[in-house]
């Protein structure tokens, strides 16, 4: 054996021919992270006078230490790394590759906007290296979810249905960067509504009947209505009503309200709405 310029060399003993072992880097390894820059480090030698560094298989820098650090990449970007060195401009072979990721960082908690009794509008900060946000929504009783919406990366909120009136939630994000998914954020608490029926009306007024219309709630399953302040009656679920056997020329006062099944299957009711009021005919012509 023979240690020379080019590293370690052989002599075949029958033919004196001196076979040359080519250096090439080695070692590579990273040794810093964050989410948005990677530095590595390799073993080279002195006869080298630079390195290429490559990345994702395309020639990325020169560099003359034996460290480079990238920058300006995305959270939980995945990469390959590899290096050659260098020798009177003559390249030697790659290095062994090594794969590595930027870190991720857990997401803040989003922020949630109740819009009904059934659903809800859930929020957060734009990241354009996300290739999916992942809400999951609990309701304080199970372990696992009971709404799960996973929207792309590009998007910034997401509506929430199929939940129950009156009735407690959290919701988590978790973001999915395709190479590395995050923790779950921060759960944010929420309750749903019990609306109250809007857009109450009188039509079809006669000296002994009326007809009450109102916007049906979403979520709601049965409407009662009170009149003149008396018991609760049942006032099916068509968002229509009509009232008989009225007396001729008496003002009347009528409410609705809504009643939803809560979380615990129990029975809720919305307020009451603002009371109609409307007077009966005295002439059946009139």
């Amino acid at each position: 054996k023979i240690q020379g310029r080019f590293g370690e060399q052989k002599t075949d003993s029958t033919s004196s021919k001196i076979i040359v072992k080519k250096e090439v880097p080695s070692n590579i390894k990273m040794t810093e992270a964050t989410s948005s820059s990677l530095k590595f480090e390799w073993t080279g030698s002195p006869n080298f006078t630079k390195y290429y560094v490559y990345l994702d298989s395309l020639r990325h820098a020169t560099t003359t230490t034996t460290t480079y650090s990238f920058t300006d990449l995305k959270r939980g970007q995945r990469v390959s790394v590899y290096v050659t060195g260098v020798e009177k401009d003559v390249e030697s072979a790659a290095s062994e590759v090594l794969k590595a990721n930027t870190l991720v960082v857990t997401p803040n908690a989003p922020t949630v906007s109740v819009t009904g009794a059934v659903s809800a509008s859930v929020s957060w900060a734009q990241d354009l290296a996300a290739k999916n946000f992942i809400v999951n929504v609990y309701d304080g009783v199970s372990a696992t979810p009971v709404k799960t919406n996973t929207v792309v990366g590009t998007a910034t909120s997401t509506i929430i249905t199929g939940l129950l009136a009156n009735s407690s939630y959290t919701a988590t994000l978790t973001i999915d960067y395709g190479t590395l998914i995050t923790t779950p954020s921060i759960a944010t608490s929420f309750t749903t509504l019990k609306p109250t029926p809007s857009g109450n009306a009188i039509s079809g007024i006669t000296t002994t009947s009326a007809t009450l219309t109102w916007d049906l709630v979403l979520g709601a399953d049965i409407y009662e209505t009170s009149r003149d302040g008396g018991a609760a009656t049942s006032a099916g679920t068509t968002g229509s009503v009509a009232f008989s056997s009225l007396s001729p020329g008496v003002t009347y006062s009528v409410r609705i309200r809504a009643g939803f099944l809560d979380s615990g299957k129990n029975r809720i009711y919305s307020d009451w709405s603002t009371a109609v009021s409307f007077s009966t005919t005295t002439d059946p012509a009139s």
